[in-house]
């Protein structure tokens, strides 16, 4: 989730990713977000199990 996107957003996310047990990230902005996917998104999803677990793992250094 991007860490600009609208105190709505945050509050939905947050409380969808709590009652499903899910990492939620929040460090990036919707720059950043844009930029490394090279579309413009406030959120993406990240499905494949072996990059999520990397992508925590780099978060948590």
């Amino acid at each position: 989730m991007a860490s600009d996107c609208s105190n709505r957003t945050k509050k939905d996310l947050t409380n969808k990713t709590n009652s499903y047990d899910v990492t939620l990230i929040d460090n990036f902005t919707s720059q950043e977000l844009k930029d490394a996917i090279g579309k413009d998104r406030k959120v993406i999803g990240i499905t494949d199990l072996g990059i999520a677990r990397r992508l925590i793992e780099i978060m948590e250094n």
